[in-house]
Parts: C-alpha cells; structure tokens; sequence
C-alpha cells in the first residue's frame, strides 16, 4: 500500500492539535444534522467524559455506515468541500470522519502508528498510552495527547475517526483540546461499530 495524497493529510490532522481559524460563519456548503430537535447547544465551558458518551449517532445517511457513541445532544456538521464528516457536541468534542477509498485499515494505521512514534519525525514524543487493532492513542511532551481509530468497512473503504482539526463551519472556536477531551474523543472513536 503506497501513501495517497489523502494519507498525507490524514496524518497532517492527526498531527495538528490546534484550531488557528477563527471563522465562526457557518456556510451554506455546511450541513448540519442532529439525533434531537431542536438542536440544543451545549456550552463551551462543558467538558465531556467517556461516561458522557450515552448518545448513539448514525452516520450512514452521510455515507459512513458507521454508529458511533458521542455526549448527548452532539449533532452531525458535513463538510461538503473537504469531504469531512464532524460529530460535534461543542469546542471540547470533536470527532472527525474521513473515508479512505479501497484501503486495508489496520495496514493503513500501522504506517500512521509507525511515524507518529518515530523520534526522528517527533522528537517529543513520549510513549503510546493505548493501542488498539486499528487505532492507537499517542502521549507527546506536556502530555499532549493524538489518536486516530479506523474501521474496515464491507465496501473496502476504511472509516477514520481523530480528533477534528479545524473547520470554518463549526459553530464555536476551538482552543486546544484537554488531554481529558482527547481520551474521552478516543473512546468515541473505539465505540465506532459498521451498521
């Protein structure tokens, strides 16, 4: 299996842990959806647990046939020009959804695993604080948390879930995720199951 484009910028997102963009506008290329109504906002001063994720959210209708736990009263943001599927609960939990065309997951994230690990690429990098088949949970310096989890689908695609990264369509600004949020994000992503 030989690096696409779109490997590279999977890895680019794992990497980043921070949100520069500063755009609160939601375009009218943003989709948003919800398992409630009406859509409840959740406060930005709320952090999540993974004992907050009682809320089952199914991501087929978006092309994902995937359900994926998450905190109540998430809802779903499609980004139609990155092709990126956004569950998100507020400025703390943010899973996204990539797809991977006709890719082998577990091959896929041995190679990511393999660079976030290597000192030569990230001399801060610490120890692996979880792995598992198809996904690990990486502690840099400063205990700076990345993860990414991946599903093998029937249709050959493989579905990658990380901590989302920044986009103009998310309706609050984004700081720098907790080490709390990101395990709590992880957890999420493991709870992923195909439909």
């Amino acid at each position: 299996m030989k690096f696409t484009y779109s490997t590279l910028i999977i890895f680019i997102l794992f990497c980043a842990c921070k949100n520069e963009n500063k755009n609160n506008d939601i375009s009218s290329k943003a989709v948003e959806s919800t398992n409630v109504s009406p859509i409840v906002t959740i406060p930005d001063s709320v952090h999540f647990t993974s004992a907050d994720l009682s809320n089952e959210i199914d991501l087929s209708k978006y092309g994902v046939p995937v359900l994926i736990m998450s905190p109540k009263n998430s809802r779903v943001i499609v980004d139609s020009v990155e092709h990126k599927i956004y569950v998100y609960a507020n400025k703390h939990f943010i899973i996204e959804t990539t797809i991977e065309k006709n890719n082998k997951t577990e091959d896929y994230i041995s190679k990511l695993k393999s660079a976030a690990i290597d000192k030569s690429n990230f001399k801060d990098f610490v120890k692996l604080r979880d792995e598992v088949p198809c996904g690990f949970l990486a502690e840099y310096q400063n205990n700076n948390l990345r993860f990414i989890v991946g599903l093998q689908g029937k249709d050959g695609n493989s579905y990658m879930f990380t901590s989302g990264t920044g986009s103009k369509f998310w309706p609050s600004n984004v700081t720098d995720f907790s080490s709390t949020d990101l395990e709590t994000m992880y957890v999420s992503g493991e709870s992923a199951e195909l439909k």
